[in-house]
């Protein structure tokens, strides 16, 4: 017994090892139990309310045994017919309500409570045999066998939808009945059966795909019912009849129509397929979506869950689309996508993920080489825009190249249209990212230092001494050597 104990409990947590390490117990547990009770349509609404369910049909009292008579010598052969043993039926159920949502919220299996009434009446009158009473002793009306009965009580449905517009249901009521035998021409009836009535019920129904404002749809379908007599023998002061009584025990055939709410896929569901397809990212936002929506829907806690392994799986997603980036070029996208990627706490997939950013940096370098080369700054100070954001993996040494070289082609194009100052302050950034580009900055600052000073030449024929002396002064800045010469030459 104990071996075969330890044999459960290890098949038990090998099933729930099959969630991954990354859930809790509990968190298994729970995923495991809502894998086991979930529905077609897994995040569906639960069946709240049934306004009315009315049913129209005939129930027949399957057999001749169901007549009991106070004597074996008497017969009664119009029972014998089933014609006078078929009731034409009419039942309502009001306000079915799903109350367990309440108590345990679930929408695996729907339970709706209400309350159960009807009548059913054989819609020929029979003739009774000659040697019995025929007339009212008092009256002297005539008798008509011609059974009613009517019914009020409770009943419980339980409801599997199959689809979001189709469902099985199960019922079980408890009534209280009152069942007559006789019938006169005035309408008075006699021998009185009263007591229980026990019913099961099985149906199928299909819900209409029109939704009304207030979220009720139009159901219609079929359903058997089979009725239980609990009743009392018929009462009979005047011992009019032989009948002891009838057992109403009977099977009935109806057709249906309610007016029902709930039963509708949600966004969780949308959700779900996206998760199952692979697309985690998406299935992350209708989960997401489909909480605040349903804040308290009997899965919240199992979209949870889904959220969280959404959480982990979006980075394997995010490798699959750098990937399809990568073969079509499209390097700036993988460079985002591989920042989401990079959020995964798999040591594996981190691996996978630096080969593929040794391939992805390798080429978007090559591109930079290439505008560079083909005097396209500006893009290159764009795509060193998005490079400089990069901080999942190490780039930061050729980017700071880069960077220096942009800068100092800008310092030489604003060196070419002779905008000395902006072009010293570029030229000052370039080897600030990049001390080996010292060479040529200094060539290019010589170029600038005689820029300033053929500027001073305008400024002295133009009588503007302050500007010349100026200038002189920020060429001395930048040609150190000549600084003696150039003050010399300010004060003269």
């Amino acid at each position: 017994m104990r071996r075969a104990i330890l044999i459960v409990f290890f098949c038990f947590f090998l099933v729930l090892s099959g969630f991954g390490s990354s859930f809790s117990l509990e968190d298994q547990i729970l995923l495991r139990t809502a894998k086991i009770l979930r529905s077609p349509i897994e995040y569906r609404t639960p069946f709240t309310m049934d306004v009315f369910d009315f049913r129209l049909g005939f129930l027949t009292l399957m057999s001749p045994v169901t007549l009991v008579l106070d004597s074996t010598e008497t017969t009664f052969s119009t029972y014998n017919n089933p014609v006078y043993r078929t009731f034409l039926s009419v039942d309502v159920d009001l306000i079915k309500y799903n109350f367990l949502l309440y108590i345990f919220p679930q929408n695996f299996i729907d339970f709706q409570t209400g309350i159960d009434m009807g009548l059913g009446f054989v819609p020929l009158s029979g003739s009774l045999p000659g040697n019995w009473i025929h007339k009212n002793p008092k009256t002297g009306y005539e008798f008509r066998y011609r059974p009613e009965i009517y019914y009020f009580g409770i009943k419980q449905n339980a409801v599997y939808q199959i689809n979001e517009y189709n469902y099985f249901y199960f019922g079980a009521s408890y009534s209280k009945a009152r069942f007559y035998l006789y019938r006169d021409i005035e309408g008075n009836r006699y021998l009185t059966q009263k007591g229980g009535l026990f019913s099961l019920s099985f149906g199928f129904k299909s819900i209409s795909r029109y939704v009304y404002e207030s979220g009720f749809r139009n159901a219609v379908g079929v359903e058997v019912r089979f009725n239980f007599d609990r009743m009392s023998d018929a009462s009979d002061p005047e011992n009019v009849s032989p009948i002891k009584k009838i057992r109403f025990n009977s099977v009935g055939f109806y057709l249906t129509l309610n007016f029902i709410k709930g039963g509708h896929a949600t966004v969780g569901d949308e959700a779900n397929r996206l998760y199952r397809q692979g697309d985690y990212i998406s299935a992350l936002g209708k989960f997401q979506h489909f909480l605040k929506l349903y804040p308290r829907h009997p899965r919240r806690r199992v979209a949870e869950l889904m959220m969280k392994r959404c959480h982990q799986m979006i980075p394997f997603q995010e490798k699959k689309i750098v990937v399809k980036h990568l073969e079509s070029r499209n390097y700036l996208s993988a460079v985002k996508h591989l920042r989401r990627a990079y959020s995964t706490e798999d040591p594996t997939l981190k691996g996978e993920l630096d080969s593929i950013s040794i391939l992805t940096f390798e080429s978007i370098f090559s591109i930079l080489d290439s505008l560079f080369e083909h005097n396209r700054y500006a893009d290159a100070g764009r795509l060193l825009d998005t490079l400089e954001t990069v901080d999942y993996f190490d780039i930061s040494e050729p980017v700071r190249k880069y960077r220096g070289l942009f800068f100092l082609h800008r310092g030489i194009a604003f060196a070419k249209y002779r905008f000395w100052g902006k072009a010293v302050e570029y030229f000052d950034k370039a080897l600030a990212y990049n001390p080996d580009l010292e060479p040529f900055v200094d060539v290019w600052i010589k170029k600038v230092a005689e820029g300033y000073l053929e500027d001073v030449n305008e400024f002295i024929d133009g009588e503007n001494i302050e500007a010349a002396i100026e200038y002189l002064r920020k060429a001395a800045s930048l040609q150190p050597d000549a600084k003696p010469q150039i003050d010399e030459l300010i004060l003269s």
